[in-house]
Formats: C-alpha cells, sequence, structure tokens
C-alpha cells in the first residue's frame, strides 16, 4: 500500500473509495479484461472460468498466467473446454505453471463444464435464473461438479454481487477488514457478514 495513504489511514483519515481503488486495484473480473457489467454468458464464463483457478490452493500469479493461457488458446467456452483432450489440457494448464494441479484440474474443467452443458446449455446465466435465493444459486454452482467448493463458489460469486439478483456471497474477511478500516458502517457490515 502506498506509504501516504497508509499513513493517513493511521491518522484517522478517510480515503475516498476512488483513491483506494486507485491505489490498490479493482476487481479481478476487470484486471482479467473481463466485462461483467454487461452480463453477457460469453464474459460470465470467463470470470467462472477464472474463479476455478482461483479457487484452487495455487497462487494469484499462476492462476492469472494459466486463464491467460486458456485465453491464448482460445478456450473460453465449455465446448472448447470438452472438445479439447484430457492431454491437451493438461498441457495448457502445464504452459500457465498450473503443473502441481494439472491432471486433477483437467479432470475437474471437463466435468465441471460437462455438467453446466448438460444441466443449463452451457449458459450461466440459466444457472441463475434457475436458483431460487442465494443459498440455492452457491448449492447449483457446487453441484456442477467436485471441485467447486464454498471458496470457489464465492469469489466467483462476489463479483456478480449486485448484478445477479441472487448473487449475496458474504464479504471476504479481506473486504471486510478493509471496509473496517475505511470507517464504513460497522453495523451494517456486521449484519452482511453474518449473514453468509
Amino acid at each position: 500500500m502506498n506509504s501516504h495513504l497508509l499513513s493517513a489511514i493511521r491518522a484517522g483519515h478517510t480515503p475516498n473509495a476512488l483513491a483506494l481503488v486507485s491505489e490498490l486495484g479493482g476487481s479481478y473480473a476487470a484486471e482479467l479484461g473481463i466485462n461483467l457489467v454487461s452480463l453477457k454468458s460469453a464474459e460470465i464464463y470467463k470470470w467462472f472460468l477464472a474463479a476455478v483457478l482461483y479457487g484452487a490452493r495455487i497462487s494469484e500469479k499462476i492462476a492469472t498466467r494459466t486463464w491467460h493461457t486458456l485465453e491464448h488458446n482460445g478456450l473460453l467456452t465449455p465446448e472448447r473446454i470438452i472438445n479439447t483432450s484430457w492431454d491437451g489440457l493438461v498441457a495448457i494448464l502445464d504452459q500457465g505453471g498450473y503443473v502441481r494441479y494439472d491432471y486433477k484440474t483437467a479432470t475437474k474443467l471437463l466435468a465441471i463444464n460437462r455438467a453446466l452443458l448438460d444441466h443449463y446449455g452451457g449458459d450461466l446465466n440459466n444457472l441463475h435464473t434457475a436458483a431460487t435465493d442465494s443459498n440455492d444459486l452457491e448449492q447449483r454452482m457446487m453441484d456442477l461438479g467436485k471441485g467447486i467448493g464454498k471458496v470457489t463458489a464465492d469469489i466467483f460469486l462476489r463479483e456478480l454481487r449486485g448484478r445477479w439478483r441472487k448473487a449475496q456471497p458474504p464479504l471476504s474477511p479481506l473486504a471486510f477488514n478493509a471496509a473496517c478500516l475505511a470507517s464504513t458502517n460497522l453495523s451494517t457490515l456486521t449484519t452482511i457478514k453474518m449473514s453468509g
């Protein structure tokens, strides 16, 4: 964090949101060039694919590099993932640095994308529409396959909060602490955090 910004916070000054975003960066989706504002199925799928990578116990840098490798190879649709052989996916994951989890992730990507196509026509907007509420939405995400747990579902859904009506995951601990640090209304945040 910028030393001037950190000093201002320690001195009791509350930085505005624009200063914080400017200093700390925006959303992961935006950093990847994914436009979730449009709610286009293709863009939401791109973020889903990235969230699956970020949800593993692997560095953010490697997950980002692997996402870009998938993008470079044109693997940004469920059909393209499925039409790539398991060996092909392993090779692409290795190119991105996802070596430790390459076999497991290739298997997971194939299974998840098959389920997405079979149950929702390959469209995550259909999954959202089918969900009855935020809990059902999260469960449907996790039901796509082994390897999508609460962490991955929350990573994905946090970027869609305020865009998808039913996307209401709890704030991440980092976001909660940052909001508290910025002197945001603590009682409102506590209510949001407790509901998750």
